[in-house]
């Protein structure tokens, strides 16, 4: 049975338009975590807030949640593509830095479609996406021809742990 502070259902009396604005209050006091949970539960009577989502993706990609930062950056793209065209570019980070390189190369290569018809982004991203998309060819091909390598440990007699940091005696 897991612990809650407070049950989630307590916040159902609250309006979209204030859970909205604690979600920007906590995330502007620096509470990532908080900010999240409130934006959930916005996105939950709204889901189709772009912004709010995205700004909730950017968050768990601070926190370091990166399947959650995907799903969200996916989603925000899909439902607007032009306003939201660096979604799918931080989709295919978090695509990376989980080790899915593939799906990675993929999205890179997508956007790099796509940011051809908007000048500012298109030079931004110039070199960027080619050596991302490089990158992950690279890494896939370590993982492919990695060599199992198997580790044996040295008997416990040699290099004890009050071994180390002993004092050496000198004659001078």
């Amino acid at each position: 049975m897991p612990l809650h502070a407070q049950k989630p259902e307590t916040n159902i009396r609250f309006s979209p338009k204030y859970l909205l604005n604690l979600g920007k209050n906590a995330e502007r006091l620096g509470d990532y975590y908080s900010a999240i949970d409130y934006y959930n539960q916005y996105l939950e009577r709204d889901s189709g807030n772009c912004k709010v989502r995205y700004n909730k993706a950017e968050l768990c990609r601070l926190i370091r949640d990166y399947s959650q930062a995907e799903r969200d950056y996916l989603k925000t793209y899909s439902k607007d593509k032009n306003k939201y065209c660096e979604a799918l570019y931080y989709a295919a980070l978090m695509e990376i830095n989980k080790g899915d390189y593939s799906i990675a190369m993929e999205n890179l290569s997508k956007f790099k479609i796509a940011i051809k018809k908007n000048p500012p982004l298109k030079q931004k991203y110039k070199g960027i996406i080619d050596n991302h998309i490089t990158s992950c060819q690279i890494a896939q091909h370590i993982l492919d021809y990695a060599i199992n390598v198997s580790i044996i440990h040295l008997d416990t007699s040699i290099n004890k742990s009050h071994i180390e940091f002993s004092q050496l005696p000198l004659d001078v």
